[in-house]
């Protein structure tokens, strides 16, 4: 089994192959997510430092909660200001009355086919909360 310092080196190599595409934006975010992968690895040690591949032994645990799940830049205004305000898609669905699941909440903004309509009370919730004008709804609202 790799150590920590490792296995960040070896994301951190295949983070530098990707990024030899420069023309390939896919590329480009996967050699970031590789990277943040690196750091994360390092920073909290997620991973037990230790050479020895029989046993796990004790591994370190942070008492912060790690949060994934930023949106994409472009996805929607409404994921992007719950990011600003250090908030997930899911965070926010489940602080909702009744409580909701992401992937519901997700498919009022999702582009294309497959989306829903917001309901009105939430799309005027979150105008109110966080600015997201109720015509940026790509399905529409329900009343």
């Amino acid at each position: 089994m790799p150590t920590r310092a490792e296995l960040a080196a070896e994301l951190r190599l295949f983070a530098s192959m990707l990024r030899r595409h420069a023309d390939d934006p896919e590329a480009q975010a996967e050699a970031e997510r590789l990277e943040v992968s690196a750091r994360l690895i390092e920073k909290h040690g997620l991973l037990p430092d230790r050479t020895d591949a029989r046993t796990m032994g004790h591994m370190q645990a942070d008492s912060r909660e790690l949060k994934i799940g930023k949106a994409r830049a472009g996805d929607h205004p409404f994921p992007e200001a719950l990011h600003a305000k250090g908030l997930t898609v899911t965070e926010w669905a489940e602080k909702q009355r009744p409580k909701l699941t992401r992937e519901k909440v997700s498919s009022w903004y999702k582009p294309g086919k497959g989306g829903r309509r917001i309901p009105r009370a939430y799309a005027e919730r979150i105008l109110k909360d966080f600015g997201v004008p109720l015509a940026s709804w790509p399905h529409g609202l329900k009343d």
